[in-house]
């Protein structure tokens, strides 16, 4: 009855004014509409990825000194607000501009867990979960750093000590598949892929969204 495109058009028109980036995801059991998203202005870019554990789930403890993590929603404000400020400096730097401070802040006041990564006396990286906010656990590494290596003992040392907080078993972790670097990584700790999104923008406030990326950025969508 038309329904569904009178929703869609309404929905662009309003972030037409409001956005610089516009999409959707489409499960692959709806592939049916994808057409009537492309016949409305949508594009498909990089799908998005569920990964879940396997069978060759294992990471080993790591044992450096200059890499060390604490979860910033169990310290004292003061301490907590030095922590996020740090972050919040390469975030902008390193993801043009974005701020996920009210995310974090958010995960906090829910009771969710905040895992920063520190490379000597820096944050390097963090991941934020709450079962009260979405059932996903996301995260960045500061894009400055560009030593493979490091980039990887960084995410399994925060995924490591999210195993050991939380666990996996109803956790989502999902990824825009631009992100190919800590694809890569994820799939080389043993993560396994449990099914792929198909991900569109409007035409013209795509963004990024169609380059690859070596970004660290583990976030269903922003981003």
């Amino acid at each position: 009855r038309g329904l569904g495109k009178a929703l869609i058009s309404k929905s662009t028109d309003y972030l037409i004014k409001n956005c610089n980036v516009m999409g959707l995801e489409v499960l692959p059991e709806n592939g049916n509409v994808i057409g009537l998203y492309q016949r409305m202005g949508f594009t498909p870019g990089f799908p998005s990825y569920l990964f879940q554990i396997s069978e060759e789930f294992k990471i080993k403890k790591i044992d450096l000194s200059d890499l060390y993590v604490t979860n910033a929603s169990k310290i004292s404000s003061s301490k907590y607000d030095t922590i996020l400020d740090g972050i919040e400096k390469w975030i902008n730097s390193s993801y043009n501009g974005l701020s996920f401070r009210n995310d974090l802040d958010a995960t906090f006041e829910l009771d969710g867990d905040i895992l920063v990564i520190f490379n000597g006396d820096n944050p390097a990286g963090f991941l934020a979960y709450s079962q009260n906010l979405i059932p996903t656990v996301w995260g960045a590494v500061d894009s400055s750093i560009k030593d493979y290596k490091l980039q990887k003992e960084i995410i399994e040392s925060l995924i490591l000590q999210f195993d050991e907080l939380n666990g996996f078993e109803d956790v989502i972790i999902q990824i825009n598949s631009r992100y190919n670097v800590l694809v890569d990584i994820l799939f080389e700790m043993g993560f396994k892929l449990k099914r792929s999104i198909n991900r569109m923008y409007y035409n013209g406030f795509e963004g990024r969204g169609f380059k690859r990326s070596n970004q660290l950025l583990m976030r269903p969508w922003r981003g």
